[in-house]
Formats: structure tokens, C-alpha cells, sequence
């Protein structure tokens, strides 16, 4: 073979040789480098996504915020409601009170659960002679998420078992100065009350006693009177 040939076929398979080498060290690069790569491109997306959450939640957290300081509860009269702390303008802890029936503080809290976020921070309820409820409650806000927990606020379970007249039963009946008392029997349990007492075990408070009769009201609201001497009792 000549020599000018052989020269020739060796140059090309050099060639070959180190074009295919740098192939295969830059495919080494690739392999090498990828992960590192599309690691910090996620990193990167991660980032911009978390940003991203978080402005949303803080111009949620402001809408909110503006939103309770403008409540007003106009089917609500009983309502009265303040806002007691904030931070940087915006408030942070809400504190309603009022009087009301049962029925009626459990619409306002689903009223103001269905459109702001809150948690209940403290509340103090007191059972009037009535049948109404007294509450004071201060709330701090929460951050606005979709499918909240429900959080009950009432400081009684609604009952919704009817009354039975058949369950209650006055045995005794006695006046002292302005004041009557009674012994009567519920679910033949006995006990002595006076007009104001709250029967939890019964859901009722006792509205008032006479000789003749005692008038229970229901966590509803609804009235009924038991009568002296009788088994039993009649709904009004």
C-alpha cells in the first residue's frame, strides 16, 4: 500500500476516533450535570410557587381583614361587635357580644364561618332566666382556606328531641316570701328548683314556678308548661 494512502486512512480514523470521544465526554457531561441541573430548576419553581402561595394568602388575609371591619348585621339588631386588636392596620382579634336565643347565635356563627376564617379564642356564655343566652366571644383571624373546619361556638349541643310531658312530673310545690320553689321528677329523677335554674340534663331552663304550674323553656326557645298534680304536662 502507499504510504500517502496509509497516511490518508489513519488521519480519518483519528479523526473518527476523537469525534467520538468528545461524544462521549460531553454525553459524560450531560449525565453528570442533568440532576444538578434540574435540581435548582425545580428549585427555582418551588420557589416561585411557594412566593406565590404566600402572596396570595396575604392578600386573602387582607381582604378578610377589611371585610370584618366593615360587617354590619343588619338582620341581627342584638349583635354588637369591635374589633380589639390589629397589626399594622389590619385587625387581628374580633370580639362580638350579644343576647339572643340559641336558634339565633347559631345562624350568626354560620354567617360569619361561611365568609371569614376565626378562632375562637374565649368566650363566655350565661343562660338568662328567659331562655336566651348571653355571650361575649373574641375571636382571632385565621387564614383563609378553602374547606375550613367547622367550629362550634354554641355552649350547648341544640337538642332536637321533642318534649314528652310524660317525662316530668311535679311533686311538690312551696312559696317562700315573693319566691316559690317546686320538687319535680324528669325521667324520674327528683330535684328542687326555683325560676332561672338550668336543667342541662333536660336541655331547659326553668322560666317560672307558681303553685299551680312551672314553665320550662327549651333551648329553642319554645315554652311548656307542667301543672300541679297531674302526671305529665301540657305543651303551650
Amino acid at each position: 500500500m502507499p504510504l500517502s494512502k496509509y497516511i490518508k486512512n489513519n488521519v480519518f480514523l483519528s479523526s473518527d476516533i476523537k469525534a467520538s470521544l468528545v461524544c462521549l465526554l460531553l454525553g459524560l457531561q450531560v449525565a453528570v450535570w442533568y440532576p444538578v441541573l434540574s435540581r435548582s430548576l425545580s428549585d427555582v419553581n418551588t420557589h416561585s410557587l411557594i412566593e406565590s402561595q404566600i402572596d396570595t394568602a396575604w392578600q386573602q388575609t387582607q381582604h378578610q381583614a377589611q371585610r370584618i371591619k366593615q360587617l354590619v348585621f343588619s338582620d341581627m339588631p342584638w349583635v354588637q361587635h369591635k374589633v380589639i386588636a390589629t397589626l399594622k392596620g389590619l385587625p387581628t382579634q374580633w370580639q362580638v357580644e350579644g343576647t339572643a336565643s340559641i336558634l339565633e347565635w347559631q345562624h350568626f356563627q354560620e354567617t360569619v364561618e361561611e365568609k371569614s376564617a376565626l378562632t375562637l379564642r374565649s368566650a363566655v356564655w350565661k343562660r338568662q332566666t328567659n331562655g336566651q343566652w348571653y355571650g361575649r366571644l373574641e375571636m382571632s383571624m385565621a387564614q383563609p382556606v378553602n374547606n375550613r373546619t367547622y367550629q362550634n361556638w354554641l355552649p350547648v349541643r341544640l337538642r332536637t328531641d321533642r318534649f314528652h310531658p310524660n317525662d316530668w312530673q311535679i311533686l311538690s310545690t312551696m312559696r317562700n316570701d315573693a319566691h316559690a320553689s317546686a320538687l319535680i321528677s324528669y325521667q324520674n329523677n327528683p330535684q328542687w328548683v326555683t325560676a332561672g335554674i338550668w336543667l342541662p340534663e333536660a336541655g331547659v331552663t326553668v322560666q317560672s314556678v307558681s303553685l299551680q304550674s312551672i314553665t320550662l323553656v327549651a333551648i329553642d326557645g319554645v315554652p311548656q308548661t307542667i301543672v300541679t298534680a297531674t302526671t305529665g304536662g301540657q305543651g303551650d
